[in-house]
């Protein structure tokens, strides 16, 4: 099965960063930006898309599947986890978050089907 739109949700966990992380990883020179590792847990529900605002910022990652870390804007952004190729309007998670500028963040999606939950939380660089 398919985890249900009210089975998933991400939790925060923080870690304050001196040096802006796309720095530090080499994925952005904007200090400006924010870094997204995203982590798919969430057994049995096929691949998914995570979209932060309108952009699809990881398109078909698989279960057990970990993106490597890109920049992201910073600032609230709506960040939104939909089965792969779906519309938005089939997202399975969809929040607010303040992403910090210079500011490495991990968005793991966990659990089974029927009991997925999901984390936002800052790595650090």
């Amino acid at each position: 099965g398919q985890a249900g739109a009210g089975d998933v949700s991400l939790l925060p966990l923080a870690t304050q960063a001196t040096v802006p992380c796309g720095q530090t990883l080499g994925i952005s020179e904007q200090t400006s930006d924010a870094c997204l590792r995203v982590v798919h847990a969430v057994q049995d529900a096929g691949p998914v898309d995570v979209y932060v605002g309108e952009t699809a910022a990881v398109q078909g990652l698989e279960y057990g599947a970990a993106t490597e870390f890109l920049p992201a804007p910073s600032g609230q952004q709506q960040l939104r986890v939909v089965p792969a190729g779906g519309s938005l309007d089939q997202a399975v998670v969809d929040t607010t978050q303040d992403l910090g500028g210079g500011q490495a963040y991990q968005v793991t999606a966990a659990g089974g089907p029927d009991r997925a939950r999901g984390r936002r939380s800052a790595a650090p660089t």
